[in-house]
């Protein structure tokens, strides 16, 4: 049995501590603003609770694995607290962070303090795109069209005025959404050296839709479409050459894996901070790159043009 501390209880925390419950895992602390110091109840007894996450992770973070799951402007400071506070083992939810200096910080203290870390990239571990990836990687399917319509209804609205999707330093529709689709596209082509990024929506509101047109390094180009108000996201990647392959996530065939996919990424963390493989989950330097990416995908907005990469000088 693990010991675990769980930062942020949302739709995303309380599903973690679910998840953790069901796996017989043994949860210590809870942090989160909405709560009192003191102690919650869950299925499986007491645990104690926090209303503040950086006095959490000083009492309790120590020799521990720690979930962050806290809104994403938070991510990057409560991973290095987490650290420096002496955690056993890290998963921290997507996106890593907002800023490339702050996941290339925390990836450099996990390697420093051999901390056992992954982000929280759950897409893939849903069984079509687990089963795809691992044939891309031996170059049997180098085209790849993803939908996924419908995507996740319970998610909070982003209507709701208190909604963290409204909140920008979030990182609006490219850090919620567009993340899981540029890691998915990153897994499967290699690493990215050009975007174009255009976003449309409500002045009022956050982003509507977004489209993003990523060049990569070695091999093919991908396009990925977003949008909030339908919940919509789809990937389109291609090589060269080609089979093609698609499926719809939310199809009565594939509705299991995308229930599922929360419970299969932790049971694959706690294996791997037990001493397996990494597998599937995503590591620090990969949810480096997607920030990468993302922080340059929102620069080409900006400026209304392509934007290079540049990793070495990337802030």
């Amino acid at each position: 049995m693990i010991d675990f501390v769980v930062l942020g209880c949302g739709s995303i925390g309380t599903r973690h501590i679910s998840n953790l419950e069901a796996l017989g895992q043994h949860i210590v602390a809870v942090a989160d603003p909405s709560l009192p110091n003191g102690v919650e109840q869950t299925r499986h007894g007491p645990v104690r609770s926090y209303s503040s996450p950086e006095e959490c992770l000083q009492v309790e973070a120590k020799d521990r694995a720690v979930v962050i799951a806290s809104p994403s402007k938070f991510h990057g400071a409560q991973a290095l607290a987490a650290i420096d506070n002496g955690c056993r083992a890290l998963l921290v939810e997507k996106p890593f962070t907002i800023l490339p200096n702050e996941a290339k910080e925390v990836t450099e203290a996990c390697k420093t303090y051999g901390i056992k870390a992954a982000v929280g990239h759950n897409f893939r571990f849903h069984k079509a795109y687990s089963e795809h990836i691992s044939k891309a990687k031996r170059g049997l399917f180098p085209f790849l069209v993803w939908t996924a319509s419908d995507a996740v209804k319970t998610w909070p609205s982003w209507q709701r005025p208190d909604s963290y999707l409204r909140d920008p330093e979030n990182g609006g529709i490219l850090y919620s959404a567009a993340s899981h689709c540029v890691d998915m596209a990153i897994a499967l082509n290699g690493p990215v050296e050009a975007v174009l990024c255009k976003i449309h929506g409500d002045l009022d509101g956050p982003e509507q839709t977004a489209l993003i047109r990523l060049v990569h390094r070695a091999v093919g180009n991908s396009t990925i479409f977003l949008a909030w108000s339908d919940r919509r996201y789809s990937v389109l990647t291609y090589a060269d050459t080609a089979a093609t392959w698609a499926f719809d996530m939310h199809s009565e065939l594939l509705k299991p894996s995308m229930e599922m996919m929360h419970r299969w990424q932790m049971e694959a963390f706690m294996r791997y901070i037990s001493g397996g493989e990494r597998g599937l989950l995503c590591s620090p330097e990969e949810g480096h790159e997607t920030i990468l990416v993302l922080a340059s995908a929102a620069l080409s907005r900006a400026r209304n043009e392509v934007v290079h990469i540049e990793r070495e000088t990337a802030k």
